[in-house]
């Protein structure tokens, strides 16, 4: 309803309120200690204002909220262990808020919980390996873009209702544990952006629900891609790039229906060319691909592409019409005065993108020829914007 100012303290007078929503405004400032007396209040959702300052204790007052929702406020300061007082509590939001120290351990002690966002923080410090031992019925777990170190819990095997687990953007370090592929209800996993080490466990293969799997950048990570994983029937995306994954690319990821992004680029892996050679140029289709992802503003999973269409065929058939009709148009504008030469810029880079995936990896150019034509098309075009 776009309201400002503070939020009043004499609502914490209405001693009968079951309900208080007051998100998606504009208020600022502390949290009235007088809501503290909401003694009956079940609902308690603060999301996307200007909220500041400590979460207060008092809070651990209100033990009938089921929900507290205060993502994407100012927030700053540690987690009061109070929290662990709300029993009643099954939501549990404080992503995008400026917390730091580390995640009590006591509030994953309530019981009750289906969901405990508290990504994109500075909360720092370990998981305790206990964790799901008092939550049944924790559904979601998102803890993505903090700075939390140490192992993923071996525990964690025992969340046995957990549907979403992401973990990416932090310090966890060690090894994936086994225990993970005990989550056999899970749909989502993001452990990407760590500093995980070892093998992926072929227990993964045990996630038969699983859509998306990101377990990108962890440049500890060695050794095969479990086959197990493409056993998976409900898979759609598989990003494991920027790894130091090694090995041959298992020949059954191109058997399965639903899998419509597979990203392998910045590894040590090796495929088979059509005389059986192995051959290390998965890489370079990888970057083909994004390349074309950048300058076309499209995606491989885009609905446009359909049964035997893919973003590569569409590239080949569409490049011929010219660069303007398939460019991002934030790239190419009508109105800019170097249009055709950023055109024969973007057209010679969509040519150079094609040799990357062309289906057969005797086809497809060096890695360093790849550098060696992008400087060229570079130069080319400062030169021609020079004197124009």
């Amino acid at each position: 309803m776009n309201l400002r100012g503070t939020i009043p303290p004499h609502l914490g007078n209405l001693s009968f309120l079951l309900s208080l929503d007051l998100s998606s405004n504009h208020f600022y400032d502390h949290l009235p200690k007088e809501l503290g007396q909401l003694h009956r209040l079940r609902i308690l959702q603060l999301s996307y204002n200007r909220l500041n300052g400590e979460i207060p204790s008092w809070l651990g007052n209100l033990q009938r909220v089921r929900r507290l929702e205060m993502k994407n406020n100012n927030f700053t300061g540690t987690i009061p262990e109070t929290l662990v007082n709300m029993y009643n509590l099954e939501i549990l939001n404080l992503g995008f808020n400026q917390l730091s120290g580390q995640v009590p351990s006591s509030i994953f002690k309530i019981s009750y919980l289906k969901i405990i966002d508290l990504s994109s923080n500075s909360l720092s410090g370990s998981l305790p390996n206990d964790m799901c031992q008092h939550l049944p019925k924790l559904e979601g777990l998102h803890l993505s873009w903090n700075e939390l170190s140490g192992n993923i819990p071996f525990g964690m095997g025992k969340c046995n209702n957990l549907k979403i687990l992401l973990l990416s953007y932090n310090q966890f370090m060690g090894i994936i544990p086994r225990t993970i592929g005990n989550l056999t209800r899970l749909q989502k996993l993001y452990l990407a952006f760590n500093n995980l080490k070892g093998q992926i466990p072929n227990e993964i293969g045990n996630l038969l629900g699983l859509e998306p799997l990101y377990i990108k950048a962890n440049k500890g990570l060695i050794g095969q891609i479990p086959t197990s994983i493409f056993n998976i029937s409900s898979l759609k995306t598989i990003v494991l790039s920027k790894n130091s994954l090694s090995g041959q690319i298992p020949s059954s990821n191109f058997n399965s229906t639903m899998v419509e992004l597979i990203s392998l680029y910045g590894n040590k892996l090796e495929e088979f060319g059509s005389a059986g050679i192995v051959s290390i140029k998965s890489d370079v289709y990888s970057y083909g691909i994004i390349l074309i992802e950048t300058f076309t503003k499209k995606m491989p999973t885009d609905n446009v592409f359909v049964e035997e269409e893919t973003i590569r065929h569409w590239m080949e058939s569409s490049l011929p019409k010219g660069a303007i009709e398939i460019a991002d148009v934030d790239l190419l504008r009508r109105e800019d005065e170097y249009i055709v030469v950023k055109a024969n810029c973007i057209s010679s880079i969509m040519e150079l993108a094609l040799n990357c995936s062309a289906e057969l990896p005797e086809e497809r150019k060096d890695m360093k020829d790849v550098v060696v034509e992008l400087k060229k098309i570079k130069q080319r075009l400062i030169n021609n914007i020079e004197h124009f």
